[in-house]
């Protein structure tokens, strides 16, 4: 089945779009007739079409109205900050963040891998680089301070493993 282009130009159309739907202009045909691009010295700062004034200002009001589910005694988490949230670890992302910018953690990393030779521990799988590959901390993080920069308690897992670690526990 094909069609002709909506902005009048008769053109065939038979290529679907990217879901399987027939287009309902040619490429680059639209309805409007007056666009920027077509003005000199247009520069995008968007893709796609812009709202008009009166839609911008519906949308504001919208948007500006309260929202007292969201805020107050209303929303669930209100005031569970720190070690009131369910989600609390004890607070060591900024520690985390110190250690793996270190120099001795990159050191630490650079060892592990060379020693592991980029080889996954827990399904064997090699891969070259470590941008798929991952270090696991056998104990965790958070309850053994003392093994965070120790190479015997660091694996090297590829990233499926890894995530299997954190959900079932490692199996080298």
């Amino acid at each position: 089945m094909s069609l002709t282009c909506a902005c009048g130009c008769g053109t065939a159309i038979v290529s679907p779009d990217a879901r399987g739907r027939l287009r309902r202009f040619a490429r680059g045909h639209n309805l409007r007739v007056d666009h920027p691009r077509d003005r000199p010295g247009y520069k995008p700062t968007f893709a796609g079409r812009s709202h008009t004034p009166e839609t911008r200002a519906v949308l504001s009001t919208k948007a500006s109205r309260p929202k007292p589910w969201l805020r107050g005694e209303r929303n669930g988490m209100a005031g569970r900050t720190g070690s009131s949230n369910p989600n609390w670890r004890g607070g060591g992302s900024p520690e985390r963040q110190r250690l793996y910018a270190s120099a001795e953690w990159k050191a630490v990393r650079r060892a592990v891998f060379a020693r592991d030779g980029y080889r996954c521990a827990s399904c064997g799988e090699q891969r070259h680089g470590a941008k798929r590959m991952h270090l696991h901390h056998v104990k965790p993080w958070a309850t053994h301070p003392e093994l965070r920069l120790d190479p015997d308690n660091l694996i090297v897992l590829c990233a499926d493993c890894h995530r299997a670690a954190h959900r079932e526990g490692v199996k080298p």
